[in-house]
């Protein structure tokens, strides 16, 4: 059985971007994301932890996007998705997208996102 968690509202100041001013201010970065992955239905007994914890995920994105500095968020959002599928075997697709509210550009514009979605084959598995 299909099952897809998602992830929806982290948020962290962090020192990512192609412009200096961002890597040196910083920005709040949105994230979200899913994780899609097999369940064996009989292995969803009310006693049995879930395969993929929430909390987990949540620490594994709090460490890359606080210990790692990307120019692209393109890259940044790639090494989150990998780092979610070497931690957890069972998923099979993992969707990450950036948003970005505080755009260092003139004009109006409310935000600026970025969106990439890895599966195993990306990674040079399978």
């Amino acid at each position: 059985m299909l099952t897809t968690m998602t992830i929806k509202g982290i948020h962290f100041h962090a020192f990512h971007g192609a412009l200096e001013v961002e890597r040196e201010l910083g920005q709040v970065l949105e994230i979200e994301l899913s994780i899609s992955y097999d369940v064996d239905p009989s292995s969803l007994d009310k006693d049995k932890m879930p395969p993929i914890m929430d909390a987990s995920v949540y620490d594994i994105v709090q460490k890359v996007v606080m210990t790692t500095k990307f120019k692209a968020m393109e890259g940044l959002a790639l090494e989150i998705a990998r780092r979610i599928m070497l931690t957890y075997s069972v998923a099979e697709l993992v969707s990450v997208v950036i948003r970005r509210r505080q755009l260092f550009i003139p004009g109006d514009v409310q935000s600026a996102e970025v969106e990439i979605t890895v599966d195993r084959e990306d990674l040079g598995e399978k």
